[in-house]
């Protein structure tokens, strides 16, 4: 069995489900034909396929399976919940997945050893592909200021007491440990979606409704169009699907900007709390 695995992206994974779900079978010609790749490249990605389980290889063909279609819906409905359970079944992404959640919030440098075995090989190209599809389907994210990796399955702590928590490790400047007060939101985001282990469309939900309950206790403010608040040096990844006719697209976006807290359509990136008194 091959140690190593065959590196795709995961745009290309969604294409080669779709265009096998739709043709019901492919040869590694028909394949090379419609995506215009070399010969290598199109049998590469239609064995790597096999290998995830999401289609399955018959006399020298590629046909769709009962998973193909498990797949190819999940995506259309945006339902990457059921895309994760469905890639769980391709051996690399679920060692990688369950070493980050067993282990997690881990740097991958210090996952490579944890997971690596006799079965697989996780150089720093199986690294890479895997981290990146995890967090594009959401089922992992990265603390974009440290660069740790971990599930979001929740902890159940209380999201209050780790995001006062985070506003007071976060409260001092530079030199001399000087309170700053306002400190900057997607900081503070990175790191309470860390603790909690939960997502940052969570986060925000829940800060939303916190803040409105608190309105005169914290205060928020906005940022000049060029701030460091916006701006982080690792990328936050994730996609995009969209179908019109017979034509599929995936949308792989990579952003250093990072999102502040939308309250009364208006963006804010700095919060204050003048009292931890907590409604």
């Amino acid at each position: 069995m091959r140690k190593s695995l065959r590196p795709i992206t995961f745009r290309r994974v969604v294409e080669a489900a779709f265009c096998v779900e739709d043709e019901h079978e492919l040869s590694y010609q028909q394949f090379q034909d419609i995506f215009a790749l070399s010969a290598n490249r199109s049998k590469e990605i239609l064995r790597e396929m096999a290998r995830m389980g999401l289609i399955s290889q018959e006399d020298g063909h590629y046909v769709r399976t009962e998973t193909t279609g498990q797949f190819v819906q999940a995506v259309r409905d945006d339902d990457w919940r059921s895309v994760h359970d469905l890639m769980m079944g391709y051996p690399y992404y679920a060692a990688f997945y369950r070493g980050v959640k067993n282990s997690g919030p881990i740097e991958l440098h210090d996952l490579q050893d944890l997971i690596s075995d006799e079965e697989f090989n996780f150089n720093e190209t199986a690294l890479s592909v895997i981290s990146d599809w995890t967090l594009r389907i959401g089922s992992l994210q990265r603390n974009v200021f440290n660069n740790h990796y971990y599930d979001v399955d929740g902890t159940g702590e209380s999201f209050t007491k780790v995001l006062l928590n985070a506003y007071d490790d976060l409260n001092l400047s530079g030199s001399g440990n000087l309170k700053q007060r306002y400190v900057e939101i997607p900081k503070i985001r990175e790191y309470v979606c860390e603790q909690l282990k939960i997502s940052r469309k969570r986060f925000d939900t829940t800060f939303v409704d916190l803040y409105g309950n608190n309105i005169g206790r914290w205060e928020l403010a906005g940022a000049p169009i060029t701030t460091h608040a916006k701006k982080s040096s690792t990328k936050i990844k994730s996609l995009v699907f969209s179908q019109m006719l017979d034509r599929v697209s995936i949308e792989l976006t990579s952003d250093r900007y990072l999102q502040g807290i939308e309250y009364g359509r208006k963006q804010y990136y700095y919060l204050a709390i003048h009292t931890r008194d907590v409604l």
